[in-house]
């Protein structure tokens, strides 16, 4: 049987949400190191290809990105570095070679300006969603998440107004389970 894999479309200067998981969603993600390497990559691979991360947020299993790219080639390029980077280092920590880690990955063009702050309330709420930490109170010190960046940037005004301005109530991500 044919796996359901849409083709993934590329626009220049887009903004994209990116949701990929851990392969059979296992907890992978189990321990700040882990996720602490997954984060260099992501961030350090963003730079490498000039891309600009907007939100993002690392779980157990999985991860969600929003970012800006100049070219839109530079999306599957930018997600396989991160995805290869991370398996080769921690196959190798674990002496596990040739173990598969990542599922594909989910993009979506980010249509709107209400469409990307659903999108960035969605990923700064999803350690709640997930049970991983209680309230919005706990994200200002969740390490995993961009929430604390913009609570030290902005303040909780500015975050709690842009989530009342787009609220995420009967939104859902494909594959984020």
């Amino acid at each position: 049987m044919k796996r359901h894999q849409p083709k993934h479309i590329y626009a220049d200067n887009q903004i994209y949400f990116i949701t990929s998981h851990i392969h059979n969603r296992e907890f992978l993600l189990d321990s700040d190191s882990k996720k602490d390497k997954l984060l260099l990559k992501i961030f350090s691979f963003a730079w490498e290809d000039g891309i600009e991360l907007r939100a993002w947020v690392i779980l157990r299993n999985h991860y969600h990105i929003l970012f800006k790219v100049s070219e839109g080639r530079y999306v599957s390029n930018y997600i396989g570095k991160i995805h290869r980077g991370f398996t080769f280092e921690m196959n190798e920590s674990e002496e596990k070679r040739g173990r598969r880690l990542w599922q594909n990955y989910w993009d979506w063009c980010i249509r709107d300006e209400a469409d990307y702050w659903m999108h960035f309330n969605y990923i700064h709420n999803n350690p709640i969603k997930h049970g991983i930490i209680r309230d919005t109170n706990s994200l200002k010190k969740f390490r995993y998440s961009s929430y604390w960046n913009y609570y030290r940037q902005n303040g909780d005004e500015w975050l709690v107004n842009v989530m009342e301005a787009y609220p995420i109530v009967d939104f859902t991500v494909e594959n984020d389970e």
